[in-house]
């Protein structure tokens, strides 16, 4: 079994809820209002799941396009691409 502790007055995320509906977790409250959260499995230490790999990186690719430095390099590509037509 692993646990995590989930601070006072943090909620709980959709993904828990989930795993808790699947069966595959439990959460438990304590007086001092935190939680522990409970998954049957193994515990594979510092562990990355894929999907959380994934959105990292479109919601790191989507900052780095909304730059302004972005578009400059961008507007440079594109003058030196005319340039060399």
């Amino acid at each position: 079994m692993v646990e995590t502790i989930v601070e006072k007055g943090a909620e709980i995320s959709e993904k828990v809820q989930k795993k808790v509906e699947e069966g595959i977790a439990t959460v438990t409250e304590h007086e001092d209002g935190s939680k522990t959260v409970s998954y049957r499995g193994y515990d594979r230490g510092q562990y990355l799941d894929i999907e959380d790999v994934k959105t990292c990186a479109t919601r790191t690719l989507e900052q780095i396009a909304d730059s302004v430095s972005y578009r400059i390099m961008m507007e440079q590509a594109k003058k030196m691409q005319e340039e060399n037509n």
